[in-house]
C-alpha cells in the first residue's frame, strides 16, 4: 500500500486529481484508489455513498512467477562464511534482476583493501572431482578478485568492476576442477586490485551462486 499525503490542497469550488499507475515491466495492476477529503458544513458532494461497492472483496491478483534459478544453483547468501579479514562484511544482498540473478540475492563482500578476503564453505555432494562455476556480480565500486579452492589457484583473476554506474550479472565464470577436502570445498575471494574505471571503495564484491558438475564438464 502507498499513500501521499504531503500537503494540504484547499479548494473552494471541486477538485480534480490524477494517479499514476507505473511499473518497469508490461503486467496487469490491479489497485483502488481512497480519498478522503474534509469541508465544512453545508458542503455537498457529486458522489453518493456506494456501500454495496465498500464492501465488495478485492480481486486477488495471481500469484508472482518464482524468481530465477540457476540449474543447480548453490546460492552464496546461504553459505557459511567460515574465516574473513578483520574488518570485513559478508551479507545477503536481495532485490536483484529475477531474471538474472539466481533467487535475486547475493553474498555481499565489503573489503576494506587489498589482501582482504573470505572464505565460503561449499558443500561437496560426495568425494568426487568436480568442475566448479561461479555466477557473480559487477558494480562500478568492485575490486579485482582471485578464487583459490581449498587452498588451489582457480583459473585467472576476476574483475567485477561494471566500468559504468550500473549493476551487471557475470554469467558463468569457470573456476577449474577441484578435489574436495573433509566433504567440502572452501572457496577463498580475495582482494587483489581494482579497475582504473571503478569509485570508491574499490573493495566490494558480489557472488551470487556456484555450480558443480562433473570433472568432465570442463571440456564443454
Amino acid at each position: 500500500m502507498r499513500t501521499r499525503s504531503l500537503d494540504a490542497i484547499p479548494f473552494t469550488q471541486s477538485l480534480r486529481f490524477d494517479m499514476e499507475v507505473w511499473h518497469w515491466k508490461e503486467c496487469d495492476v490491479e489497485y483502488a484508489a481512497t480519498t478522503y477529503f474534509y469541508a465544512r458544513p453545508g458542503a455537498t458532494s457529486n458522489r453518493s455513498p456506494d456501500p454495496a461497492a465498500a464492501s465488495r472483496k478485492l480481486v486477488q491478483p495471481p500469484p508472482l512467477p518464482p524468481p530465477f534459478k540457476v540449474n543447480g544453483a548453490i546460492e552464496c547468501e546461504k553459505l557459511a562464511v567460515v574465516v574473513k579479514s578483520d574488518g570485513v562484511e559478508a551479507e545477503s544482498q536481495g532485490g536483484f534482476d529475477p531474471e538474472l540473478w539466481s533467487g535475486q540475492q547475493q553474498l555481499w563482500v565489503r573489503g576494506k583493501k587489498i589482501g582482504d578476503f573470505v572464505d565460503v564453505k561449499v558443500p561437496a555432494p560426495d568425494d568426487k572431482s568436480r568442475a566448479i562455476t561461479l555466477y557473480a556480480t559487477k558494480s562500478w565500486d568492485y575490486a579485482i578478485v582471485r578464487f583459490k579452492v581449498n587452498g588451489q589457484a582457480a583459473s585467472g583473476d576476476v574483475d567485477l568492476c561494471s566500468g559504468e554506474r550500473r549493476v551487471v550479472a557475470t554469467g558463468p565464470i569457470r573456476l577449474g576442477v577441484f578435489e574436495p577436502k573433509n566433504g567440502a570445498f572452501i572457496v577463498r575471494a580475495e582482494i587483489v586490485g581494482s579497475n582504473p574505471k571503478a569509485v570508491a571503495p574499490k573493495t566490494y564484491f558480489g557472488l551470487d551462486c556456484f555450480v558443480l558438475e562433473g570433472a568432465e564438464a570442463v571440456k564443454k
